[in-house]
């Protein structure tokens, strides 16, 4: 296997960016086809996280490749009397391309996402996961996340 690289993502890197959330889109479609749809990321929306001062897109790069990215956002208890006030990190999205996964490209960008919020002064990283993405709920697992809240609906 080739070394992978991981770095912060530029604009140079803006077109394998919507490469990849629309594989990520996609793919979430297919899990929950009720309330989510194949889409493409707004661009506006990318270029902002790039440059953000509390949050980065990381990217792993293999032979001159974007394999993956993981979105990374620092965050804060909300301001209730009930909650602890903690500074954390939040993994907004992750993604490997179709043909990289397999390789330790995710848990690569995990670690990495892990010691961006460490670096943030961060006590923990969250992320939300579809509930019937039996791939990555095992990813996260392994990476050591475990359940905290469960979101629940009630279709009306």
């Amino acid at each position: 296997m080739s070394e992978i690289i991981i770095k912060a993502a530029s604009e140079e890197h803006i077109n394998d960016l919507h490469l990849l959330y629309r594989q990520l889109f996609k793919q979430m479609a297919q899990l929950q086809p009720d309330s989510l749809r194949e889409a493409d990321q707004d661009g506006i929306f990318l270029k902002n996280m790039i440059h953000a001062a509390d949050a980065d897109i990381l990217i792993a790069i293999d032979k001159n490749d974007v394999a993956g990215f993981l979105l990374v956002q620092e965050s804060h208890s909300p301001p209730y009397s009930c909650f602890v006030p903690r500074k954390s990190a939040y993994i907004m999205d992750l993604v490997v391309r179709d043909e990289q996964q397999g390789k330790g490209i995710g848990t690569r960008l995990i670690e990495a996402g892990k010691e961006w919020a460490i670096q943030r002064g961060a006590e923990y990283v969250e992320l939300m996961v579809l509930a019937n993405n039996d791939g990555a709920i095992k990813l996260y697992k392994r990476n050591g996340f475990q359940e905290k809240t469960f979101t629940m609906r009630a279709d009306l």
